[in-house]
């Protein structure tokens, strides 16, 4: 980080570690976080793509603050597993509000084909998510 001229040292810590899993035998990687403080937690995007760059889907989760546990294992809840054929790599938050005693969030969440090699096109979708009051 600059500051200036001048470089500042950051101290980097492990906010959360967990297993993400496998999906058609290729290991599920990170590959989008986005914190929502309306619902005091992170939206957390894994994606598989093997060395021939082919995709295997991906998973979205939910992580609350409540399961933060640094160097420890977290448990994120699993929300929805999509996308086999396509890699999600970025996602958004765009806005929440309470609908009742619901909490409502949109999303947009970005896939990337890497369109050399897969000849398909990088791709953009809204979400819409429901946070049901606990």
């Amino acid at each position: 980080v600059m500051t200036g001229s001048t470089p500042v040292r950051l101290a980097l810590r492990r906010l959360f570690t967990f297993p993400a899993g496998m999906r058609e035998s290729v290991r599920s990687q990170l590959s989008s976080l986005d914190y929502v403080p309306a619902w005091n937690g992170f939206l957390v995007t894994t994606s598989s793509e093997d060395n021939d760059n082919k995709y295997h889907g991906n998973t979205l989760w939910f992580l609350p603050n409540s399961e933060l546990k640094g160097a420890r294992s977290s448990a994120p809840q699993k929300i929805w597993v999509f996308g086999v054929g396509i890699k999600a790599e970025g996602l958004c938050l765009l806005g929440t509000e309470n609908v009742g005693r619901y909490s409502v969030g949109q999303f947009a969440l970005v896939y990337d084909n890497d369109a050399a090699p897969t000849k398909a096109p990088s791709l953009l979708q809204m979400l819409t998510l429901v946070r049901w009051p606990r």
